[in-house]
């Protein structure tokens, strides 16, 4: 990412800060509709985005709703938030960037069938940094209650840019997810990403990302013509993501296929 890149005369990438318990202000009760667009190539707004804030910030009670991106964006910081609803947006319902490490409760996304792609893109940092090793800061944080429902179990439309996987998992990205349920995903459960070199068996066996006590109900082959078994197989789609419902050494714990 180009800091010094300008759009009409601002440095529209340009942000950041050194202080973690930042103040930003207040957010309650606020809902952003029809929002959204592209500035320049895969350099998009979303329907609200989050640019190294502060945990000093209060995030409650908001909703983005058919946003022409993600429904939200953290690009690092350490802000908290409670309450978000992300619905019928055009690409990721969530997803986050550049080492975020918030803290966040009651989550809630449902897809549109026409334009949608992962429940949740997680990553460590940005896709064009290489990811060969871990980069700091390190992605690490946390969703407490939250429910993902897909774009429909036997949706057979084409998604915009990407599978309607549940969960995208980038390099070395450490979310700790606890209490959650995804439901009605035509793709995978887990889905890894092993770009740069990366191998599946290095993503996972770190055990950076955690699922605890989560739902995985109405998942489909992936070409929308039946409902199988959530099973792990089906649920990784024979790829070593499919440890993460096997092997209790990744801290999945009572994780149901349903």
């Amino acid at each position: 990412m180009d800091p010094d890149f300008t759009l009409n005369g601002q440095f529209v990438f340009r942000y950041g800060g050194t202080d973690d318990n930042d103040n930003s202000g207040v957010m309650r009760y606020v809902s952003i509709r029809h929002g959204g667009t592209v500035l320049a190539p895969n350099k998009e707004l979303n329907g609200l985005s989050f640019a190294a804030v502060g945990r000093g910030t209060t995030i409650e009670y908001i909703e983005a709703y058919c946003a022409a991106d993600d429904g939200f964006e953290f690009f690092g910081g350490t802000v908290n938030t409670k309450y978000l609803v992300s619905a019928f947006n055009d690409d990721d319902s969530f997803d986050t960037d550049m080492g975020y490490s918030g803290t966040n409760q009651f989550w809630f996304a449902i897809q549109a069938p026409d334009k949608r792609n992962y429940g949740m893109e997680l990553n460590n940092q940005v896709n064009e940094q290489p990811q060969n090793t871990q980069r700091t800061p390190a992605s690490d944080f946390k969703v407490y209650n939250m429910t993902l429902i897909g774009a429909g179990a036997l949706d057979t439309t084409t998604p915009n840019g990407g599978e309607d996987a549940a969960v995208t998992l980038r390099p070395w990205v450490g979310p700790k997810i606890y209490n959650a349920i995804f439901t009605d995903f035509n793709g995978r459960g887990i889905l890894l990403d092993t770009q740069n070199g990366v191998t599946a068996t290095q993503a996972v066996t770190g055990a950076y990302a955690q699922f605890h006590n989560t739902m995985w109900w109405d998942f489909v082959t992936g070409s929308g013509n039946g409902i199988i078994n959530n099973t792990a197989t089906n649920l990784g789609r024979n790829t070593v993501a499919t440890n993460y419902w096997i092997d209790p050494s990744l801290t999945i714990k009572s994780s149901t296929p349903c």
